[in-house]
C-alpha cells in the first residue's frame, strides 16, 4: 500500500520580529494499493486495526516533518502525487517540486495536528483519511 499525505499543519515559527508564523490546511490522507472490488470491505479486513494503519499515516508523515529533512518528506508521497501546499498558491505535480516546497516550508519548524478526522476505508485497499 502506498501511502500520499497532504495534512493540516500548525507551523508556528519565530522570525526576527519573534512574531509567530501560523497556518492551516485540511487534512487528507490517501492510501491506495492495487484495485479491489468495493464490496463490504468490513468483512475483508480488519477493520480497527486498518482504521489504526490509515491514522498512522499522519504521525509517520508529521515525523519526518520533524527531521527537517524535505527529502524525508518528499518520499512519503507518490511518484505522481499532487501537493496542494499549505504556504504556497503553487500546486505541485513532481517529486522535484514537492521536495522544493518543503525545502522552504520545513524552514518553517510546522508540527501537524489532527483535531478531527473521518476515515473511510473505500476496498481492504484505499481509504481517505480526512480532517481538520
Amino acid at each position: 500500500m502506498h501511502t500520499s499525505v497532504l495534512g493540516r499543519v500548525n507551523h508556528a515559527s519565530k522570525a526576527a520580529s519573534s512574531r509567530a508564523v501560523t497556518a492551516r490546511a485540511p487534512l487528507v490522507v490517501i492510501a491506495r494499493a492495487a484495485p479491489a472490488a468495493a464490496t463490504s470491505v468490513a468483512a475483508r479486513v480488519d477493520a480497527a486495526s486498518e482504521l489504526a494503519r490509515v491514522r498512522s499515516q499522519f504521525d509517520l508523515w508529521n515525523s519526518a516533518l520533524q527531521t527537517l529533512d524535505p527529502k524525508k518528506v518528499a518520499a512519503l508521497y507518490a511518484p505522481d502525487a499532487v501537493l496542494l501546499p499549505t504556504v504556497s498558491n503553487k500546486v505541485r505535480t513532481s517529486p522535484e517540486e514537492i521536495e522544493n516546497y518543503f525545502t522552504q516550508f520545513l524552514q518553517l519548524r510546522p508540527f501537524g495536528t489532527i483535531n478531527e478526522s473521518d476515515i473511510r476505508l473505500l476496498t481492504p485497499e484505499t481509504a481517505i483519511h480526512s480532517g481538520v
